[in-house]
């Protein structure tokens, strides 16, 4: 291979929503499912739209274009748009979110008063579209080092309380 990666533009590719209206004070607090608005979860209630996770893109203000990836059975405010469906004999749900992101959707936002972007906007913007074998080869290499960042993280966590609690019986006079 030529190392060449096909490209194509995003209208080509899927199809965006806007999500439905859902303010703050209408929202269940008490409810257990999240909430995507422009820049991911903005709170819970007790009723949902998606059973599957969802990629939202921001749809307003200074969130607009931020991509996110919702948890199952999630609601997706009109402050967000969402992949309504997408070409999945070219694309990996996972791949996509990630090409979408890169893509920096904001530089296509309308901004007279505050930015906006729509699937008129975004559509016409191309994102690479690798093989599907290299696409599922990246996904799964990210979600690898995802579990590695969270073991990271969880062992750093560990390694911090453990020095407090040494230094707090240092201070005592306890070592």
């Amino acid at each position: 291979p030529d190392g060449h990666i096909e490209k194509d533009i995003i209208g080509n590719l899927l199809h965006v929503k806007s999500g439905k209206g859902l303010s703050k004070k209408n929202m269940d607090s008490r409810g257990e499912h999240a909430v995507y608005g422009g820049n991911g979860i903005t709170g819970h209630h007790s009723a949902y739209m998606f059973d599957e996770p969802q990629i939202t893109i921001g749809r307003v203000g200074v969130y607009c274009g931020a991509v996110h990836i919702s948890k199952p059975k999630s609601w997706v405010s009109d402050n967000a748009l969402v992949v309504d469906e997408y070409d999945s004999s070219r694309l990996v749900f996972g791949y996509l979110a990630f090409a979408l992101e890169q893509a920096n959707l904001n530089s296509v936002a309308d901004s007279v008063a505050q930015p906006l972007i729509s699937g008129g906007r975004i559509y016409p913007v191309e994102i690479p579209v690798p093989p599907v074998c290299d696409q599922v080869e990246f996904v799964e290499r990210v979600k690898r080092i995802e579990a590695q960042k969270t073991a990271m993280t969880a062992s750093l966590s560990e390694l911090e309380d453990t020095f407090n609690a040494l230094m707090q019986r240092a201070f005592k006079g306890e070592l």
